[in-house]
């Protein structure tokens, strides 16, 4: 994305244009939503990851607006399934400064299942999303039957995505460049950004080759190295282990085995890498489906969707005969102390279907006398609430003065 106060880039022509200005380039910036210490500057402003994303959906409104010809107003927005309050919170921001009303935040794997949910038949099958973006990664299970989707479990990496098999790339060319030539080309923006672009190249062609050359040059120093896919899956390991190991960690979540799972849906550029593939047909023993193009099911999903938001709000009836049923991806709890130690208590657990209610009523007094509480709400799941992400704090006075553990509490989320 390029923006110089007149034009705004999105999309394949930003990303060509990052190797003549690297410096008012932005990419991956949905790995930074919800950061409230991280910004960009271009052109002498600086902007946050709001702001940034704003851009690129001021660009796809407008796009829209061209292509239907009437304004957009509101927009259904998706996001990873493991994205937190702070994250979503901040993508209702970048939603309202591009003029947008968001009438709903729709999980990935979710939005993706809702399209391939809808050419299902009736009969019940228990379906793993596999979502490998250019920047993040998502897994869930879903149960369809019947046009309804129903969430199960989901998984997720804000820092796995196709842009990490890029780097794995870039820096071997970039070690083998500096022991050839005597200096490393990714301690010069423009020089890393091209490498980048050949690096990129030459992942894709991995996906449809045995082999590839890569030539880059820098410098005036010439320079040309072969990737097998052989080599190039070897240096991924590293990655697919990261992914295995969440798989695993799903599966364990929804008490089931891999032969349990009766279709694999792969969505995301990313997933088209033979490794990525070949990794999923051998775990689960059957290959992915390709009922739904992995670049568009996603926005597919979340378009049935807008539709049938759009029904609702204005009383009509709904144009697809599909529902979904969504959890939530960390849980929700209280700050509580106990032998000394403040602890995470969990008062919603991770994966609970939403909408929901669940009443706590085993929380106490801590200390003789207390005439006062403090209540802090955080959601994640280290036991050390100082490792989650507080969403709200609550202080209450005039409590009769009792014992430790006399004064109950209740809390309800």
């Amino acid at each position: 994305m390029l923006h110089n106060g007149e034009r705004l880039i999105v999309g394949d022509y930003a990303q060509r244009e990052v190797v003549v200005q690297p410096e008012n380039t932005v990419q991956l910036i949905k790995r930074h939503m919800g950061s409230s210490d991280y910004t960009i500057e271009l052109h002498g402003t600086t902007y946050t990851p709001q702001q940034v994303s704003s851009f690129i959906l001021q660009k796809l409104k407008s796009d829209a607006e061209d292509r239907l010809g009437h304004p957009v107003t509101h927009a259904v927005i998706t996001v990873p399934a493991h994205f937190g309050d702070k994250q979503r919170r901040a993508t209702i921001e970048a939603g309202e400064l591009a003029g947008l009303t968001v009438i709903k935040l729709l999980n990935e794997p979710t939005a993706a299942a809702f399209a391939y949910g809808l050419t299902a038949d009736a009969q019940r099958t228990r379906t793993l999303v596999f979502d490998l973006g250019g920047g993040t990664f998502d897994v869930a299970v879903v149960e369809i039957e019947d046009h309804n989707v129903q969430v199960l479990a989901t998984r997720g990496d804000s820092l796995l995505g196709g842009a990490d098999w890029d780097e794995l790339l870039i820096n071997a060319v970039a070690e083998s460049f500096c022991q050839a030539h005597g200096h490393d080309p990714r301690n010069n923006l423009l020089s890393y950004h091209r490498l980048r672009e050949k690096c990129i190249e030459a992942k894709i062609q991995l996906s449809t080759r045995a082999s590839t050359h890569l030539f880059y040059d820098d410098e005036g120093k010439a320079h040309r190295q072969r990737f097998t896919r052989e080599q190039f899956e070897a240096m991924s390991q590293s990655l697919m282990e990261r992914i295995e190991t969440l798989l695993e960690a799903l599966l364990e979540d929804v008490g089931m085995s891999t032969r349990e799972i009766d279709n694999i849906l792969l969505v995301g550029g990313a997933t088209r890498m033979p490794m990525v593939r070949n990794r999923i047909q051998s775990l689960f023993g059957r290959a992915p489906c390709t009922d739904v193009n992995p670049d568009e099911c996603v926005a597919l999903g979340s378009a049935l969707v807008a539709a049938l938001e759009s029904a609702r709000l204005n009383g009509e009836v709904s144009p697809v005969p599909i529902r979904t049923h969504d959890v939530t991806g960390h849980s929700l709890g209280v700050v509580t102390l106990r032998d000394g130690a403040l602890l995470n208590t969990p008062v919603i657990p991770r994966n609970t279907r939403i909408p929901c209610e669940r009443l706590r009523e085993d929380l106490t007094n801590s200390i003789d006398g207390q005439t006062s509480i403090d209540i802090w709400l955080v959601q994640g799941e280290d036991p050390d609430p100082l490792r989650c992400d507080v969403l709200g704090h609550f202080e209450f006075y005039g409590i009769p003065p009792r014992p430790a553990g006399r004064s109950r509490i209740a809390v309800t989320f």
